[in-house]
């Protein structure tokens, strides 16, 4: 799972992935667009791949990107991301 990964710095490690043979989940805040198109790049390397859209600052939200992802992906991959507060 890539939040953000509809474009900029998320587009490339979702597709970063997608290289690697990971199946991956994008969040995005509302640019339709750009998440279809990283959609579309994605699926012509030959993953699974699915968006999502909601906003990860709110925290039920975050809850149900966590067990959508899972659902569609059947589980998820370790990794590691940050925010302006701490490392997750």
């Amino acid at each position: 799972m890539v939040t953000g990964g509809d474009s900029g710095v998320g587009r490339a490690v979702a597709l970063s992935y997608a290289s690697e043979d990971a199946n991956v989940v994008i969040n995005f805040l509302s640019e339709t667009d750009d998440a279809l198109s990283t959609l579309s790049l994605q699926k012509s390397i030959g993953v699974k791949t699915s968006a999502i859209e909601g906003d990860v600052r709110d925290e039920p939200f975050c809850k149900d990107l966590v067990e959508r992802s899972e659902k569609e992906m059947g589980s998820l991959g370790n990794g590691t991301g940050f925010s302006d507060r701490r490392y997750m």
